[in-house]
Protein backbone atom coordinates (compact mmCIF):
# COMPACT_ATOMS: atom_id res chain seq x y z
CA UNK A 1 0.00 0.00 0.00
CA UNK A 2 1.49 2.98 -0.90
CA UNK A 3 1.50 6.07 2.03
CA UNK A 4 0.41 9.38 1.75
CA UNK A 5 4.05 10.21 1.70
CA UNK A 6 5.08 8.48 -1.16
CA UNK A 7 2.44 9.80 -3.08
CA UNK A 8 3.48 13.26 -2.67
CA UNK A 9 7.34 12.13 -3.38
CA UNK A 10 6.05 10.53 -6.40
CA UNK A 11 3.86 13.69 -7.62
CA UNK A 12 7.53 16.04 -7.06
CA UNK A 13 9.12 13.67 -9.32
CA UNK A 14 6.40 14.13 -11.92
CA UNK A 15 4.25 11.65 -11.69
CA UNK A 16 0.64 13.81 -11.81
CA UNK A 17 -1.49 11.10 -10.96
CA UNK A 18 -0.23 10.66 -7.37
CA UNK A 19 -1.23 14.38 -6.64
CA UNK A 20 -4.75 13.29 -8.31
CA UNK A 21 -4.86 10.60 -5.76
CA UNK A 22 -4.44 12.94 -2.47
CA UNK A 23 -6.83 15.16 -4.18
CA UNK A 24 -9.10 11.91 -4.50
CA UNK A 25 -8.57 11.16 -0.95
CA UNK A 26 -8.87 13.71 0.69
CA UNK A 27 -11.46 15.77 -1.31
CA UNK A 28 -14.91 14.29 1.13
CA UNK A 29 -13.16 14.63 4.77
CA UNK A 30 -11.07 17.93 3.84
CA UNK A 31 -14.21 19.81 2.54
CA UNK A 32 -16.39 18.67 5.55
CA UNK A 33 -13.39 19.51 8.32
CA UNK A 34 -13.46 23.54 6.06
CA UNK A 35 -16.83 23.43 6.02
CA UNK A 36 -17.03 23.07 10.03
CA UNK A 37 -14.72 25.88 10.43
CA UNK A 38 -16.59 28.48 7.58
CA UNK A 39 -19.60 27.37 8.12
CA UNK A 40 -20.38 27.08 4.33
CA UNK A 41 -19.91 24.42 1.91
CA UNK A 42 -19.33 26.10 -1.30
CA UNK A 43 -16.42 28.32 0.52
CA UNK A 44 -15.11 24.93 1.93
CA UNK A 45 -14.96 23.75 -1.69
CA UNK A 46 -13.30 26.59 -2.93
CA UNK A 47 -10.67 26.51 -0.09
CA UNK A 48 -9.91 22.77 -1.06
CA UNK A 49 -9.13 23.79 -4.50
CA UNK A 50 -6.92 26.35 -3.36
CA UNK A 51 -5.18 24.41 -0.64
CA UNK A 52 -4.44 21.83 -3.34
CA UNK A 53 -3.47 24.28 -6.08
CA UNK A 54 -0.99 25.67 -3.21
CA UNK A 55 0.44 21.66 -2.35
CA UNK A 56 0.64 21.13 -5.87
CA UNK A 57 1.65 24.30 -8.16
CA UNK A 58 3.65 25.71 -5.25
CA UNK A 59 5.21 22.09 -4.48
CA UNK A 60 5.31 22.78 -0.93
CA UNK A 61 8.05 21.29 1.16
CA UNK A 62 6.66 18.30 3.35
CA UNK A 63 9.36 17.75 5.37
CA UNK A 64 8.16 14.47 6.55
CA UNK A 65 8.19 16.38 10.66
CA UNK A 66 4.93 14.63 10.53
CA UNK A 67 2.12 12.64 8.87
CA UNK A 68 1.21 14.75 5.43
CA UNK A 69 -2.26 13.96 6.76
CA UNK A 70 -1.33 16.45 9.00
CA UNK A 71 0.65 18.64 7.37
CA UNK A 72 -2.38 18.55 4.71
CA UNK A 73 -4.52 19.51 7.58
CA UNK A 74 -2.59 21.81 9.35
CA UNK A 75 -2.17 23.69 5.55
CA UNK A 76 -5.95 23.96 5.52
CA UNK A 77 -6.58 25.09 8.71
CA UNK A 78 -4.47 28.00 8.39
CA UNK A 79 -6.43 28.67 4.73
CA UNK A 80 -9.59 28.31 6.85
CA UNK A 81 -8.46 31.09 8.90
CA UNK A 82 -7.26 33.53 6.49
CA UNK A 83 -10.24 33.39 4.97
CA UNK A 84 -12.32 33.72 7.77
CA UNK A 85 -10.43 36.82 8.48
CA UNK A 86 -10.26 38.07 5.25
CA UNK A 87 -14.18 37.76 5.58
CA UNK A 88 -14.28 39.31 8.95
CA UNK A 89 -12.12 42.20 7.98
CA UNK A 90 -14.29 43.14 4.79
CA UNK A 91 -17.54 42.81 6.45
CA UNK A 92 -16.23 45.25 9.26
CA UNK A 93 -15.12 47.84 6.20
CA UNK A 94 -18.21 47.29 4.63
CA UNK A 95 -20.38 48.07 7.78
CA UNK A 96 -18.15 51.24 8.73
CA UNK A 97 -18.13 52.47 4.77
CA UNK A 98 -21.44 54.56 4.78
CA UNK A 99 -21.90 54.65 1.27
CA UNK A 100 -21.70 50.93 0.52
CA UNK A 101 -23.73 50.35 3.69
CA UNK A 102 -26.16 52.12 1.75
CA UNK A 103 -25.73 49.70 -1.36
CA UNK A 104 -26.23 47.00 -0.05
CA UNK A 105 -29.10 45.28 -2.08
CA UNK A 106 -26.36 46.88 -4.91
CA UNK A 107 -23.99 44.79 -5.45
CA UNK A 108 -23.63 44.86 -8.86
CA UNK A 109 -22.30 49.05 -8.08
CA UNK A 110 -18.96 47.93 -6.25
CA UNK A 111 -15.62 45.99 -7.36
CA UNK A 112 -16.11 42.67 -7.66
CA UNK A 113 -14.12 41.46 -4.72
CA UNK A 114 -16.66 43.52 -2.64
CA UNK A 115 -19.62 41.96 -4.18
CA UNK A 116 -18.52 39.02 -3.92
CA UNK A 117 -18.25 39.73 -0.42
CA UNK A 118 -21.77 41.59 -0.24
CA UNK A 119 -23.72 38.08 -1.16
CA UNK A 120 -22.24 36.05 1.07
CA UNK A 121 -23.22 38.28 3.76
CA UNK A 122 -26.43 39.07 2.40
CA UNK A 123 -28.05 36.34 4.11
CA UNK A 124 -25.80 36.31 7.20
CA UNK A 125 -26.84 39.75 7.94
CA UNK A 126 -30.77 39.43 7.37
CA UNK A 127 -30.34 36.43 9.31
CA UNK A 128 -29.12 38.33 12.21
CA UNK A 129 -31.70 41.62 11.64
CA UNK A 130 -34.12 38.92 12.22
CA UNK A 131 -33.09 38.33 15.93
CA UNK A 132 -33.27 42.36 16.61
CA UNK A 133 -35.82 43.48 18.19
CA UNK A 134 -39.00 44.64 16.06
CA UNK A 135 -38.43 48.48 15.46
CA UNK A 136 -34.61 47.69 14.88
CA UNK A 137 -35.23 44.51 12.36
CA UNK A 138 -37.84 47.28 10.68
CA UNK A 139 -35.43 50.02 10.78
CA UNK A 140 -32.68 47.69 9.29
CA UNK A 141 -34.17 46.34 7.02
CA UNK A 142 -35.94 49.47 5.35
CA UNK A 143 -31.91 50.82 5.27
CA UNK A 144 -30.54 47.66 4.23
CA UNK A 145 -32.65 45.91 1.58
CA UNK A 146 -35.11 48.56 1.01
CA UNK A 147 -32.69 51.37 0.39
CA UNK A 148 -34.73 54.06 2.23
CA UNK A 149 -32.93 56.94 3.58
CA UNK A 150 -32.98 57.62 7.26
CA UNK A 151 -35.69 60.38 6.63
CA UNK A 152 -37.98 58.40 4.63
CA UNK A 153 -37.57 55.46 7.18
CA UNK A 154 -38.66 57.95 9.60
CA UNK A 155 -41.71 58.94 7.77
CA UNK A 156 -42.74 55.05 7.08
CA UNK A 157 -42.87 54.55 11.01
CA UNK A 158 -43.64 57.20 12.58
CA UNK A 159 -40.69 58.46 14.15
CA UNK A 160 -38.21 61.23 14.59
CA UNK A 161 -35.03 61.07 11.87
CA UNK A 162 -32.98 61.52 15.44
CA UNK A 163 -34.79 57.77 16.72
CA UNK A 164 -34.15 56.30 13.28
CA UNK A 165 -29.87 57.65 13.19
CA UNK A 166 -29.60 56.15 16.86
CA UNK A 167 -31.78 52.78 16.13
CA UNK A 168 -29.39 52.74 12.80
CA UNK A 169 -26.17 53.68 14.94
CA UNK A 170 -26.51 50.62 17.48
CA UNK A 171 -27.81 47.91 14.78
CA UNK A 172 -24.58 48.43 13.07
CA UNK A 173 -23.09 47.92 16.58
CA UNK A 174 -24.66 44.77 17.18
CA UNK A 175 -24.26 43.59 13.31
CA UNK A 176 -20.26 44.63 14.07
CA UNK A 177 -20.08 42.38 17.22
CA UNK A 178 -22.50 39.82 15.75
CA UNK A 179 -21.04 39.17 11.88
Amino acid sequence: MVTDEEYYRRYLKGDDSAIEALIIKYNNELVRFLEGMVGNYHDAEDLFQDIFARVALKKSVFRGRSQFKTWLYAIARHEAIDFMRKKKLLAQELLLDENEWNLIHADECLEPEKAYALGELHDEILQTIKGFNSKMYQVMYLKLFGGFEPEEIADIMGLTRDQVYVIIHEAREKLKREL
